[in-house]
């Protein structure tokens, strides 16, 4: 019976070996598609990252663009202002044209901007 039990017993021992075995194999296989899974992700966010940054980049150009328009605008305004004193209505045309084109490329930029703070708050 000793025999038998020590027989057993290094049975017992080679199948809890090769048991520990095959969970090691899998957890290595399981942290392998994790690792895996986790290079996928950081390289995802470092794409959304980067459009991020365009975005915002674009957006504040975008800003920019604007304030300057705006500026240009009030500038005119005081031209058609000063040239409708000064009785030149041909000129002043001509400027009122100016500034309803330039209203326009605001307005268009601020639909932009819009459309960018959109696209930034959804990422």
């Amino acid at each position: 019976h000793a025999g038998e039990a020590a027989r057993a017993q290094v049975e017992a021992h080679g199948l809890a070996a090769r048991a520990a075995e095959a969970t090691a194999q899998e957890t290595s296989a399981e942290n392998d598609m994790l690792k895996a899974e986790a290079e996928q992700l950081l390289a995802e966010n470092s794409k959304v990252t980067k459009e991020l940054g365009l975005l915002e980049e674009e957006a504040s150009w975008l800003r920019t663009r604007q304030v300057e328009l705006e500026a240009e605008h009030d500038m005119l305004r005081m031209q058609i202002k000063d040239l409708a004193r000064q009785a030149g209505a041909g000129e002043a045309e001509e400027l009122r044209e100016r500034l309803a084109s330039q209203a326009s490329e605001a307005a268009r930029l601020r639909e932009l901007h819009a459309a960018l703070e959109a696209e930034h708050g959804r990422l």
